[in-house]
């Protein structure tokens, strides 16, 4: 019988292996029967406290086995769980759960008093550490455990699972809604794309705030293998990284390319290559040739795959899967993942033949519930379908150009916006550009991604009786915006040069950029 939420993953692991490993940190593992009994003990906190259906949870823990006790809790709770950066300035965490409305936050002792800052109301702050291991319960676990069965009975597959808020370009962060039924889609596809079973190791690379952890807990979750939770500092240095994926015998990975691309790049792979590496995922930015073919040479036999999907159509649509090394220049992004179909449409709003360059419409269960509390902004990319006019058919505007092949293999070419993905997380330059505005003495901003796409420049217009001041500008919006978002460079001009339709021309930026380049 299929199953109607990701609870059943959990439950049904625990009770499969309980003694098996689930999830382990540098400072802690736990099996999958520690596992549920902890989450389930944090869930019955957040039932005490008066979390119900549908509410969400901040999971306010930085990457770690906590905070996957405090998401698992929060969907035994039949809650909505919602992972942010706990290094985010104060105004952004609140501009989130502002957003949110009613909301609890789970945390721990290094992080309660940000939640204090958060919430007004103390009853909704539920600290991990606190939580009770179970001695002194007026109830038995296994009353406990009848509690979580019951409360999982209660969750159907359209109810939301999980909110991931990313960059808004007026600088309100938009609130992803995914269903547990769009999560049980995009999982069941990964594992008959990429054979995983209870005896493999994945290590996870991307912050439970990127998509990209999905799949890295629930296709760990749904077939009862390992989760690792390596330290930023290990995919920071290419020798750490390779250490360890040899010495925890990892299986799969799912990775930014930034990080492959360091590790090609080391001269390292091909003399310490992690053996038992079966399948090497990658998604959130473009992928080098050469740097991919350096892993391949180093890895025969492992398949390698190249995924693509913004977040409102849960996590990957596309996926372009291979084994030997790739003779083109770029990359492309494959086809539609199972049960995801795929639309590209020119400006005429008419489906495009070979060649032809269109904006990606999704369709398919994969599809997000739309943008928590924001009706306006889910009706502008949520969509009827314009080529099927007979009955209800929604579909994402991604606001991506790609193209197709006479094979029917897509090709990603660039965004209609500004918006852009770097180092894996995707970001709006409006953001950024916003943030700037609230510091003092900046009149007007430009936020653009140089030539090679390897850092974001920021140009700065500074008003009339101020001086620039690099220092402080960078010192004002570490504390407006997350630290993957500032600008690698800020460039003080005299004044914006403007197009014929009065804004700023932000191709003659971009020229200005190449020719320092």
């Amino acid at each position: 019988m299929a199953i109607t939420n990701i609870n059943e993953y959990v439950l049904s692991a625990a009770a499969r292996y309980p003694n098996k490993l689930a999830v382990e940190d540098d400072l802690t593992s736990l099996n999958y029967q520690d596992l549920v009994r902890r989450s389930a003990l944090l869930s019955n906190e957040l039932v005490r406290a008066g979390l119900k259906k549908n509410i969400p949870v901040i999971i306010l823990i930085p990457k770690s086995c906590e905070a996957v006790i405090g998401i698992v809790a929060t969907i035994f709770s039949g809650g909505v769980y919602v992972p942010v950066d706990v290094t985010s300035p104060i105004e952004r965490l609140k501009s989130v759960f502002k957003q949110l409305g009613d909301a609890f936050v789970a945390c721990t002792d290094a992080t309660i008093m940000k939640a204090r800052e958060l919430v007004e109301n103390e009853n909704k702050i539920i600290c991990l550490n606190t939580v009770s291991n179970g001695k002194g319960l007026k109830e038995d676990m296994l009353t406990l455990m009848d509690r979580v069965r019951e409360r999982t009975k209660q969750v159907i597959d359209q109810d939301p699972c999980y909110v991931i808020f990313t960059s808004g370009s007026t600088g309100v962060p938009k609130g992803v809604t995914i269903a547990h039924r769009s999560v049980i889609d995009y999982i069941e596809w990964a594992k008959s794309e990429y054979p995983v079973n209870n005896s493999h190791r994945l290590a996870n690379q991307a912050p439970f705030y990127f998509d990209n952890s999905t799949l890295d807990l629930y296709l760990t979750f749904s077939t009862g293998a390992s989760l690792h939770l390596p330290q930023d500092k290990v995919y920071a240095f290419p020798k750490l990284a390779l250490d360890y994926l040899s010495q925890r015998n990892i299986s799969t990975i799912f990775w930014v390319p930034s990080v492959l691309v360091s590790i090609a790049n080391s001269g390292l792979l091909e003399k310490m290559p992690p053996k038992a590496l079966k399948h090497v995922l990658f998604a959130g930015e473009q992928m080098p040739v050469p740097q991919i073919n350096t892993w391949i040479r180093a890895l025969p036999g492992v398949l390698f795959s190249n995924l693509y999907g913004p977040t409102e159509v849960t996590v990957d649509c596309t996926a372009y899967t291979f084994y030997e090394p790739y003779e083109g220049d770029i990359l492309p992004i494959g086809h539609a993942c199972r049960n995801t179909d795929v639309l590209i449409i020119n400006d005429l709003g008419v489906e495009c033949v070979e060649n032809e360059i269109g904006e990606l419409y999704v369709r398919g269960s994969s599809l997000s519930l739309g943008y928590w509390n924001d009706k306006g902004k889910t009706d502008s990319v949520f969509i009827q379908n314009p080529l099927e006019k007979r009955f209800r058919d929604m579909v994402y505007r991604t606001g991506d150009l790609v193209r197709r092949d006479k094979c029917g293999c897509i090709s990603f070419l660039g965004r209609k916006d500004s918006q852009i993905k770097l180092n894996g997380y995707r970001i709006e330059l409006g953001e950024i550009e916003a943030a700037a505005a609230r510091v003092d003495g900046v009149a007007r901003s430009a936020a653009i991604l140089d030539g090679r796409r390897r850092l974001i420049v920021l140009f700065v217009e500074i008003m009339e009786g101020f001086e620039f001041d690099l220092v402080k500008i960078r010192r004002e919006l570490g504390q407006l915006i997350p630290k993957y978002m500032l600008p690698g460079e800020v460039v003080s001009i005299p004044a914006f040069e403007l197009n014929q339709n009065g804004k700023i021309d932000r191709m003659k930026l971009g020229k200005t950029l190449e020719e320092k380049s």
